[in-house]
C-alpha cells in the first residue's frame, strides 16, 4: 500500500529538493522500514495466493482423472461451512 501511494505521488508531482532536504535521518529510516514491510507482506501474501492457485489446480487435476468434474462440491456447501 505504502508503495502504491509513493508511486501516485511520483506521478503526480516531483518532490521538492527543498522538501527533500528537510527530511530527516529517522524519517528517512521509518520510511525504508515501512517499504521493507510492505515488500515482505506483498510477497507473503502473493505466496498464499500462489499456494491457493495450485491448490484449487491439483484438485480440478485429480477430479479430471478421475472421469468426471461433476463430483465437486457446490458452492452451497462451501457457504453453508463458512456462515456457521
Amino acid at each position: 500500500m505504502f508503495l502504491l501511494v509513493t508511486v501516485f505521488q511520483h506521478a503526480a508531482r516531483r518532490p521538492s529538493k527543498e522538501r527533500m532536504a528537510e527530511m530527516t535521518a529517522a524519517l528517512k529510516k521509518f520510511v525504508e522500514r515501512k517499504k521493507l514491510l510492505a515488500l515482505g507482506l506483498t510477497v507473503l501474501l502473493l505466496s498464499l495466493a500462489a499456494a491457493d492457485v495450485l491448490s484449487f489446480a491439483f484438485e480440478v487435476f485429480q477430479q479430471s482423472i478421475r472421469g468426471s468434474l461433476s463430483s465437486l462440491p457446490p458452492p452451497a456447501a462451501f457457504y453453508s461451512e463458512v456462515l456457521r
